[in-house]
């Protein structure tokens, strides 16, 4: 089943929930570099390692932060839309169309 037949408000609520869950992950990740870089300056890191060593730090957390971004993103998107499809699925049974495809019957995780 494509992605055109969900819905308008199931497509728009697992893209919320998947913006939600990314904008959560960053913040959490932020505020860790953020307690990395305190803890830098209190233990006098700051001082041994110098600003461009630092800087050059934070950089590097910037792009794994990046990287988790987007993997988060890609697993977020397949997850939610096989549920997508299975909800679709799921409710015209329940409307009475037996005949309805049941998606990812071969998938050998929780969803399959």
């Amino acid at each position: 089943m494509s992605r055109s037949t969900i819905s308008t408000s199931e497509g728009a609520t697992a893209t919320s929930l998947r913006h939600a869950i990314i904008v959560k992950v960053l913040a959490v990740v932020g505020a860790i570099l953020l307690l990395v870089r305190t803890g830098a300056h209190f233990l006098g890191y700051e001082q041994r390692l110098g600003l461009t060593e630092l800087l050059w730090s934070g950089v590097g957390l910037l792009i794994i932060m990046a990287v988790v971004a987007v993997v988060l993103s890609i697993a977020l998107t397949q997850l939610t839309d096989a549920i997508d499809e299975l909800t679709v699925s799921m409710q015209r049974l329940a409307d009475g169309d037996l005949s309805a495809h049941v998606p990812s019957l071969a998938r050998n995780d929780e969803i399959g």
